[in-house]
């Protein structure tokens, strides 16, 4: 009975990791910077400008001013996590 038990919650277990695995390889490993912005809210200005301070991992393909900007999707979004969130508080004028 109890071996019974503990196949089903192996398998169990089992089944999880390979589902989580699997949706792991749907999201891509770069995000350009539409994506970062669609993902955080910030402006394309603002995601530059943290690329510039090294906050994330990104990647500048081509050489010319028209080249791509790619940004490590785990980097972006532990800095996303790592943000400390501000409170939005009332304006005396709102009052």
């Amino acid at each position: 009975m109890i071996d019974e038990t503990l196949s089903q919650v192996v398998a169990q277990c089992m089944r999880a990791v390979a589902e989580a695995a699997e949706d792991s390889q749907k999201e891509p490993m770069y995000i350009d910077y539409k994506e970062a912005k669609r993902i955080s809210g910030l402006s394309r200005f603002k995601v530059y400008s943290l690329i510039k301070e090294g906050k994330f991992v990104a990647k500048k393909l081509g050489k010319s001013q028209n080249a791509r900007v790619l940004i490590l999707r785990s980097s972006f979004l532990a800095y996303i996590d790592s943000c400390e969130i501000q409170p939005i508080t009332a304006s005396k004028e709102a009052k």
